[in-house]
């Protein structure tokens, strides 16, 4: 994409004044705007401002904040039906019925708010399919970019801008992710800065740098913040130091870490399991007990598989497994399925073991 730096420079520049504005403010009709955070009540009035990192509704007469990262998801009492149910689409990772009907809006939007929330969700829908199901990514980049470019005070800067790392990512634009990612690491919260290292240290990992990308994980895993958010991106990065001692060699001082990991943690989180499993998967693999790596990856493939990129990432190592335990016509089931639901993923572009 040649206008790739052009438009990087343009918006990380936009980025560095966002501290530096006011937040971006509408005149609202009263409606029955919601605000609905990770945990506590949802709030119900009408938003009056929102910013990168704060969020104010008025609350029957009362104004109420709520940072960015405290937020789930929220909606206009007066935003478009279409728009309403293609958002919730979108949370759902419903991303081609999201696009449908995000982009099926017909009626004009007067309200600043609900047309950014729109240009959002449009742009986001279409990221994930290309990061999942082998959309185009460079479109993808470019509509994210001309968003955050566009609208640099929205509350969805820090997540466009890891989004846009994401999808630098898996172009295999690995200085240009972790420039975003670092964007990220801006954010005021402790678990944003954290969240920003591990993923930094995956664009590192991508590049063979294990080395460096194992500091990135010890510098998550000293940090002294204890809020939830923060012990889970901890947690995180335990299982990314894991894989990278076993990418350089020791995956027996990997294992066991994965292993506690897996035995003290709730299953039902979907995501830190199918990383984890992958990381055992890996570690087996190095450690050349390719009968455990084949049972660590089913179990992403069999029971985590609601997250995309793990499973991705089992697909791949599964179609080598199932090659070297003879089982030839499930190694194609499983490289098949890769290259058809995860066409977008790094992991399908790749050619063998790493």
């Amino acid at each position: 994409m040649r206008s790739w730096s052009g438009r990087m420079a343009r918006a990380v520049s936009a980025a560095a004044l966002v501290t530096a504005w006011g937040p971006v403010e509408s005149v609202r009709a009263q409606g029955r705007d919601q605000i609905v955070p990770f945990t506590g009540q949802t709030a119900t009035g009408t938003i009056l401002k929102m910013s990168p990192t704060e969020v104010e509704i008025d609350v029957r007469g009362a104004a109420k904040k709520f940072a960015v990262n405290e937020i789930d998801r929220l909606s206009f009492g007066d935003e478009p039906q279409d728009v309403r149910n293609g958002k919730a689409r979108a949370h759902d990772g419903q991303y081609e019925e999201a696009l449908a009907l995000l982009n099926r809006t017909a009626e004009a939007i007067s309200n600043t708010m609900i047309q950014e929330d729109l240009e959002y969700y449009r742009a986001f829908a279409a990221a994930r399919l290309a990061l999942t199901g082998g959309g185009d990514k460079a479109a993808s980049a470019k509509a994210m970019l001309d968003f955050i470019g566009a609208r640099p005070a929205s509350f969805h800067y820090y997540e466009a801008t890891a989004l846009t790392g994401d999808l630098a990512y898996a172009m295999g634009r690995y200085d240009v992710a972790s420039t975003y990612y670092s964007k990220l690491g801006e954010a005021p919260w402790p678990d944003y800065q954290l969240r920003a290292k591990v993923l930094d240290a995956k664009s590192l990992m991508a590049q063979e740098k294990y080395a460096e990308a194992q500091r990135r994980y010890e510098q998550v895993g000293e940090a002294t913040v204890d809020t939830a958010a923060a012990t889970r991106q901890k947690v995180l990065a335990r299982i990314g130091r894991a894989k990278c001692l076993a990418m350089q060699g020791k995956p027996d001082e990997g294992q066991p870490e994965v292993e506690s990991i897996i035995r003290d943690n709730d299953p039902q989180d979907i995501e830190l399991f199918a990383r984890a499993y992958n990381a055992l998967g890996v570690c087996h693999s190095k450690a050349n007990r390719p009968k455990d790596a084949l049972l660590a990856f089913l179990h992403t493939d069999l029971l985590f598989a609601a997250d995309a990129d793990a499973h991705a990432e089992s697909l791949f190592y599964l179609s080598e497994l199932w090659t070297v335990a003879g089982k030839s016509d499930r190694a194609v089931d499983a490289r098949t399925l890769l290259k058809s639901r995860y066409a977008g993923s790094v992991w399908a572009g790749k050619g063998a073991l790493p």
